[in-house]
């Protein structure tokens, strides 16, 4: 019995803590003191966020001022009656750096309508806007560099994204199905995997010279996608291990064209494209990867480069249309 009482008395007291987990609350804002630093980030308490909540660059303390510098994961998660958030341009972070299922700054706020993200912050990390359904306006900040996986995932309401030339790393936007317009920035070197996954609404892409690597399922499923421009500075999508391909099912696709400076094409990455009529692939191919054309009842034109010495298992599986194909000398092995 006394072990039952002191198992309960500590549940309830880790519950306490964590839903206090905050140094000090004020204007109805949650903050913890950085260890060692005159700043504070803003973080959960024992309420949930309501209504339109406005964020100040400092705070004083117990006579100390602190510089409020960071947005902590799961801050306003799940605050499903917070209508606003105002952010100052001392904040440079939002979320925590390193991932967490159920995390996320602001996941789950499904009243937020629109956000601004000033110019200060440079990192926005994991599932910090995820399911947040209403949210219709986005503004990213010019100083923004990196934004992590599922950052927008599921914000359904949103219809147009402009990245800023500063970012460098993009991911975050799978399961934006109302999403119709992207203009990626010319500074972003790797689009990673999934990141569009989903957006069924996504008409159009243009993936700018400076993209480098565009990874797995990144445009999976977007079912509406019938022009894509690929950057010449491209030399990899997708890759010989993930689960879904870059292009998979992307049944509006017609014709693309593949850059020469692509030397790896990877697994599936057109599979169940079955609109995709014409494909001219990058002359710096060595190979033709597993299931990469699967399902392309449609397909009638598509060119082996030279250079390819090996074709992967099932590449051209039910490509019923295709009424001949050219095999180079340099293939030495099929499977």
């Amino acid at each position: 019995m006394m072990k039952k009482l002191l198992l309960t008395f500590v549940v309830a007291l880790t519950c306490l803590t964590q839903a206090g987990a905050y140094s000090f609350e004020k204007g109805g804002i949650y903050y913890q003191i950085q260890s060692g630093d005159s700043t504070v980030s803003v973080t959960y308490g024992t309420n949930p966020y309501t209504g339109n909540v406005s964020i100040p660059s400092h705070v004083t303390y117990n006579d100390k001022k602190y510089e409020v510098t960071a947005i902590s994961g799961s801050s306003f998660g799940n605050s499903t009656e917070l209508l606003s958030v105002s952010i100052p341009n001392t904040v440079t972070i939002i979320g925590d750096t390193y991932w967490t299922e159920h995390g996320g700054a602001f996941r789950g706020c499904t009243s937020l309508t629109q956000i601004t993200i000033p110019n200060s912050v440079t990192t926005i990390t994991w599932n910090a806007f995820r399911d947040c359904y209403n949210l219709k306006s986005v503004t990213l900040g010019n100083g923004l560099q990196s934004i992590y996986g599922g950052v927008f995932t599921n914000c359904r309401s949103l219809t147009s994204i402009t990245i800023p030339n500063s970012v460098k790393s993009l991911d975050g936007f799978s399961g934006c199905t109302g999403l119709t317009s992207v203009t990626i920035g010319n500074h972003v070197e790797t689009i990673a995997n999934s990141t569009f996954s989903g957006c069924s609404s996504l008409t159009s892409i243009t993936i700018p010279n400076s993209v480098k690597t565009i990874g797995g399922s990144a445009f999976e499923k977007c079912s509406s996608l019938s022009q894509v421009y690929i950057g010449t500075g491209v030399t990899q999508i997708g890759d010989n291990e993930y689960e879904r391909g870059t292009f998979s099912d992307c049944t509006s696709l017609k014709e693309i064209v593949v850059p020469n400076n692509v030397n790896i094409l990877g697994v599936w990455t057109f599979l169940g494209c079955t609109s995709l009529e014409r494909v001219t692939l990058s002359n710096s191919l060595d190979r033709l990867n597993t299931r990469v054309f699967d399902g392309c009842v449609a397909l009638t034109t598509v060119n082996i480069p030279s250079g390819v010495t090996s074709i992967g298992y099932g590449a051209f599986q039910n490509c019923r249309s295709l009424p001949a194909i050219t095999i180079p000398n340099s293939v030495v092995m099929e499977f």
